[in-house]
This record gives C-alpha cells, structure tokens and sequence, in this order.
C-alpha cells in the first residue's frame, strides 16, 4: 500500500496552459520508470484550464523526500517553470487508504 503522497496545484500563464500539458506527458516516462511510484496523475480544471493539480503516491516518506531531485521534477519545473503563472503549491500527505493498483 502507498505510504505516502503529495499534491501539486500548477497555475500556468492563460497562452502557456497547453504547452504545459506537454511537458506533464513528456515527464511520465521518468515516472513509470521509478519503482517507488504507487500511482500519479496530473489533471486539469474543467473551469480554468489554466489550473493542473498532479497527485502521486509512494511506498514510502523517504520515497517522496528523494523523488524531488529525480528526473521527473527536475523536468517539469525546469521547462514548466516558464510556464507557470506561480509557483507550485505543494502538499504532503500520509496515506490512510486507497484503491488502485499497489494499495
């Protein structure tokens, strides 16, 4: 079962929004290749499509402490950051319960 979680809230400049949905897809690959991914998703608001909220749990707080410097994060906030509107919003959470493949 996932240990651990976080969310992130992404703004992204109103012209950029779409280009930022590239470089979500261009990170999954990172993100199916690490071993202490539980689950991921990236979605965007159905009201302002300017508005992602990624969610990604782990098996493990040390997991999620570690995967800030892997390659996925470094691609999203190294070509997303000209994108961004804001910078992210980041929440941690411990896992009470879930579904889902490794739950």
């Amino acid at each position: 079962m996932a240990q651990a979680a976080h969310t992130l809230r992404f703004t992204a400049k109103p012209e950029s929004a779409d280009e930022l949905v590239a470089v979500f897809q261009r990170a999954l690959p990172h993100i199916l290749d690490d071993p202490t991914t539980v689950s991921w998703f990236v979605g965007r608001s159905e009201k302002d499509p300017a508005t992602f909220v990624l969610a990604h749990t782990f098996t493990s707080e040390e997991a999620r402490t570690a995967h800030f410097s892997g390659p996925a994060p470094t691609l999203i906030m190294s070509e997303g950051g000209p994108l961004f509107a804001a910078e992210p919003e980041i929440k941690d959470f411990s896992v009470m319960a879930g579904t889902g493949n490794g739950s």
